[in-house]
């Protein structure tokens, strides 16, 4: 989970903020675990504004994900410790997928499928057998 401090709030207008939000210019990461950095796209009037998400649990992504329309997923990253002391690796990931309820227990609540290859992860970064037809797509990264 991502935690804040007084300290790194950044003065703003209450009348830019959503009720009850503030700005911050910094977050810090309490846990050695994988996070995700989320980005959609909007349409307004005249112009595609862009928000990108920093969340800290795979539950967590898929209530986010399961809300929104899947054409407005532009990006989606994968930000893993590595295991050296501080070292952590970014992955592209192109679909995320639901398991079956029997298998959830083993791989958790999302599997992901990165840029870069042809099967699918589990939330620990381990390959799942590709057998389970119960599972349902649910993004595929609009880049």
């Amino acid at each position: 989970m991502f935690m804040t401090s007084p300290h790194f709030e950044v003065p703003v207008p209450k009348s830019l903020l959503p009720k009850g939000g503030s700005c911050l210019q910094a977050v810090s990461l309490s846990t050695w675990a994988a996070w995700f950095v989320l980005t959609t796209a909007h349409e307004e009037e005249k112009s595609t504004i862009y928000q990108t998400t920093l969340v800290s649990w795979a539950s967590t992504l898929r209530g986010l994900l399961e809300s929104l329309e899947s054409s407005s997923v532009v990006g989606l990253q994968w930000m893993r410790p590595t295991g050296d002391a501080g070292g952590w690796k970014l992955t592209g990931i192109c679909e995320v997928w639901v398991p079956d309820a029997r298998e959830e227990a083993m791989t958790g609540v999302l599997l992901f499928k990165e840029s870069a290859q042809k099967w699918l992860l589990d939330e620990r970064g381990a390959p799942v057998a590709d057998e389970s037809s119960g599972r349902r797509q649910l993004v595929a990264v609009q880049a």
